[in-house]
């Protein structure tokens, strides 16, 4: 058995006051669910941290255990960010600039860490839609992009790759 409102934990305790929320909700009238992951960190435009990345990769591995064990059932997983303005604006930008004086194979490392911090999204037993309601720039697009299927509102500019004007690699 699952419980329809299961909610996961972050480290803050609350599975929807941190920087990455879960919910479970009913498709219409039937016994079909859907769980919808929220990227919680609307006043940066959902930029994508170290800190949201480790919420992120446990509820993903949280998810996906329970899915595979049947302690939650849900035919599709829901990626999404909070509010009007973005899906996610990327990486930290104050965080990517602090790395510039680091050694290459350091930046390199994290760099790799970070990304593989979201990509475990393809873990998911279940089809993973990403829901871009704005844009998706550098780190934030290859979110979306990890995704299985990607649906998109009529917005210009709604996936962007600028990784070489960071002078990084795009992972």
């Amino acid at each position: 058995m699952f419980t329809l409102a299961r909610r996961y934990s972050s480290p803050s305790g609350s599975s929807n006051d941190g920087l990455v929320g879960w919910e479970v909700r009913p498709i219409g009238d039937s016994s079909r669910y859907v769980g919808t992951i929220t990227l919680q960190s609307e006043a940066t435009l959902n930029a994508l941290t170290v800190e949201m990345g480790k919420e992120f990769s446990a509820l993903c591995r949280e998810i996906a255990h329970d899915l595979c064990t049947g302690e939650q059932q849900v035919d599709a997983v829901v990626v999404t960010g909070k509010g009007d303005a973005a899906f996610s604006a990327g990486g930290n930008l104050d965080w990517l600039r602090s790395l510039r004086h680091n050694p290459v194979h350091a930046n390199a490392d994290l760099m790799m860490q970070f990304y593989r911090s979201f990509l475990c999204v393809r873990d998911i037993p279940v089809p993973v839609i990403a829901a871009i309601h704005g844009p998706a720039m550098g780190a934030g697009a290859g979110l979306a992009l990890a995704c299985d299927l990607r649906t998109a509102s009529p917005k210009p500019k709604i996936l962007g790759l600028h990784f070489t004007k960071l002078g990084i690699h795009a992972g």
